[in-house]
């Protein structure tokens, strides 16, 4: 289980061990603000909503839980449509 924590410094993520404690592990997009961010526990898939100075605003995405950080994603394929209000 993983609790993500953006920030206008970049995405700060931590992981709930075996005895249910939470330690912090390397933070990610560091220098660009993340408004928000998900993750997909059957995937092990973080997204984050960034406006990078230098990049504009994107989404990126870690197919592994951020640990060998998180790509610029270009090539979604969007399935299916979700709202929310």
């Amino acid at each position: 289980m993983y609790l993500l924590v953006g920030t206008a410094k970049g995405l700060f993520r931590f992981k709930k061990d075996q005895q249910g404690e939470w330690r912090a592990l390397e933070p990610v997009l560091l220098g660009d603000p993340v408004y928000t961010s998900a993750y997909d526990p059957t995937t092990g898939t973080i997204f984050a909503g960034v406006n990078s100075e230098f990049y504009g605003p994107s989404i990126r995405r870690s197919r592994d839980g951020g640990e060998r950080g998180i790509q610029v994603g270009a090539d979604f394929n969007m399935t299916r449509k979700t709202r929310s209000v």
